[in-house]
């Protein structure tokens, strides 16, 4: 019976430690400036964050301008996160997930959580980059001069 115990102890602390587990990944990243040279529109990288989740295999679930939000399933487990846009970039925020993911507050890492949801936000974030890079630059329209009088 004591090496039941004992057995099951460490097994318990070998779960405790478990490399499976990370801190979660909220990525900020700035948007920049198109090929053109003009910097994106909150409209634009709004648009790159809905196709990129669309990409990847994400279902949008809500959207108004600056709120995306967004939910993948895959083997079992679900995350939903919300992408947070404006003129300058955006922000990729953990929302809920599924227990299987096992999302927690710890005292030294902060949040943390399965390996996968983080490499589902990597590759997220990188369809929204990948998504930008392909957006047309911003028309600019000529000033109209007022006729003369």
């Amino acid at each position: 019976m004591r090496n039941l115990l004992v057995i099951s102890g460490l097994l318990l602390a070998l779960g405790a430690c478990s490399p499976t587990l990370a801190p979660v990944y909220s990525p900020a990243q700035t948007a920049g400036v198109s090929a053109a040279g003009t910097p994106y529109t909150a409209a634009q990288i709004d648009a790159a964050a809905i196709a990129g989740a669309q990409a990847k295999g994400w279902t949008v679930i809500s959207h108004a301008p600056g709120l995306t939000v967004a939910e993948v399933a895959s083997g079992g487990h679900q995350a939903r996160v919300r992408i947070l846009t404006n003129d300058s970039g955006w922000r990729i925020v953990h929302e809920q997930s599924s227990p299987g993911l096992k999302f927690a507050t710890d005292e030294r890492h902060g949040e943390i959580i399965h390996r996968r949801y983080n490499h589902w936000v990597r590759l997220l974030d990188d369809a929204i980059r990948q998504h930008l890079a392909l957006a047309p630059a911003p028309v600019e329209t000529a000033p109209v001069a007022a006729p003369a009088i």
